[in-house]
């Protein structure tokens, strides 16, 4: 079996290219902090990195809702995706409420029509790195993947993203 590519790591040319949600985009956030401890948020296209995760390293956005499209190099078969949280012991109040839970993943074609592409959950307990597969690769190749976080894990205020990896394979077009 091959290993999964992530292909919309920054490295390949994956690129953030439209997050919508109400977001904490400065160094330090402003507003979160958490039993003492001052948390950092990243811009939105940190996601796509691939460094190690660390507590409050995060991307957050106010609430449980917000989304994302994020633009591949190349055209691709997409395959499934992975969110990446810390785990609760790496976090300063002992919890991780403030995880994405139920999202959706969706592809776009060149034309911009959006193909609804699967449901998923982000499970706590679970892995800190949870992937998830379509149960077919797409046969269309895309150039876009949204993925549309809808509900966390019960923290009233905010939900933080460490890290979405995109799956699948790039096709060489001559």
């Amino acid at each position: 079996m091959r290993q999964r590519v992530n292909i919309a790591q920054v490295t390949l040319g994956g690129r953030v290219v439209e997050a919508v949600g109400e977001f904490f985009d400065l160094y330090p956030c402003p507003d979160k902090a958490l039993r003492g401890f001052l948390l950092y948020c990243r811009p939105v296209w940190k996601l796509l990195e691939s460094k190690p995760l660390s507590s409050g390293d995060c991307v957050a956005f106010k609430g449980s809702e917000a989304s994302f499209v994020i633009q591949l190099h190349s055209p691709a078969h997409i395959e499934g995706m992975t969110i990446e949280h810390i785990p609760y012991w790496d976090s300063p109040s002992g919890e991780i409420t403030s995880a994405p839970k139920d999202f959706t993943m969706s592809a776009i074609s060149s034309e911009g029509v959006e193909f609804f592409l699967d449901t998923f959950t982000y499970t706590i307990p679970g892995k800190t790195s949870q992937m998830f597969k379509l149960k077919v690769p797409t046969q269309q190749l895309f150039t876009k993947v949204k993925i549309n976080f809808i509900t966390n894990h019960g923290h009233p205020h905010y939900t933080c993203v460490y890290r979405i990896k995109i799956h699948g394979m790039f096709v060489v077009l001559n």
